[in-house]
């Protein structure tokens, strides 16, 4: 047996993530033990009529096909992730402005970090336009957030390594909180508890303000680590020099500014 193969990993303590997530202001929230993606499964059940309700929630224990940006996929053991989508209502949000979701939802998984592992504690955690959280600068999570299209709906999915091993990360510059946090671990449970009362907060203070760009942009400028660095985005190669008020990230290249749009 492989070291892999003999770690024994909690469920999550369905009553207790329910009564959390219900009193951080969510409608519903359900825990699946498997499925193929939790985006795919709520944006489904959005399309279906399914979801009359802001902030529903669908958590799995384990994905077999997760889906990253550009349609990238992954996977990994059971209950060894933070796996979850959420349906937020984004009526009132002006259309341009829809592509700072990702970003929203990054810095609330960022607070929530900092939040259980300590602000001063461990590594410090980072956001990468536009979609991934790093820690000690290596991935330990990522953000897709996708439009139902004929309703104003955004399914935001939410992954986070929580305990997985060397052996078990799906690329070398990926990480684990378990693999970088040096003493007491805070429960999967209390790490998932915290990402959901940070991305319900910061929703509602966004979408409040028509989605106003200010509510996003200072914040995320501060935190993202693309900003200054040399990026290659499609085919777009240069210096990332800003973060734009749609989202986009404003790269200068030998034949000047471009802005690149998340995709």
């Amino acid at each position: 047996m492989g070291r892999s193969e003999a770690v024994e990993r909690m469920g999550l303590n369905i009553p207790a993530i329910t009564a959390g997530f219900l009193e951080a202001g969510y409608h519903k929230v359900e825990v699946v033990q498997q499925t193929g993606s939790t985006n795919t499964d709520l944006l489904d059940a959005v399309r279906g009529g399914e979801v009359d309700a802001d902030l529903v929630a669908l958590l799995a224990e384990e994905q077999t096909a997760g889906r990253g940006r550009l349609g990238r996929s992954w996977g990994a053991p059971p209950r060894s992730q933070i796996i979850m989508s959420v349906a937020a209502e984004v009526t009132g949000v002006y259309g341009d402005f829809l592509g700072l979701l990702p970003l929203l939802a990054g810095l609330a998984v960022r607070a929530a970090l900092m939040e259980v592992l300590g602000q001063s504690a461990g590594p410090a955690v980072g956001l990468k336009w536009p979609n991934d959280i790093l820690l000690g600068g290596l991935k330990v999570g990522g953000i897709l957030v996708e439009l139902a299209q004929h309703r104003p709906v955004a399914v935001i999915g939410i992954g986070v390594n929580y305990d997985l091993l060397p052996e078990e990360l799906p690329v070398e510059h990926a990480t684990s909180l378990c693999l970088q946090r040096a003493g007491v671990m805070p429960t999967r449970m209390e790490v998932t508890l915290a990402i959901a009362r940070h991305l319900a907060a910061e929703l509602q203070r966004w979408r409040a303000l028509g989605g106003a760009p200010e509510v996003v942009l200072p914040r995320y400028r501060l935190a993202c680590v693309s900003l200054g660095a040399d990026v290659r985005a499609g085919d777009t190669v240069g210096r990332a020099e800003d973060v734009a008020r749609n989202g986009g990230l404003v790269v200068r290249t030998a034949a000047g500014p471009v802005t690149v749009v998340s995709g």
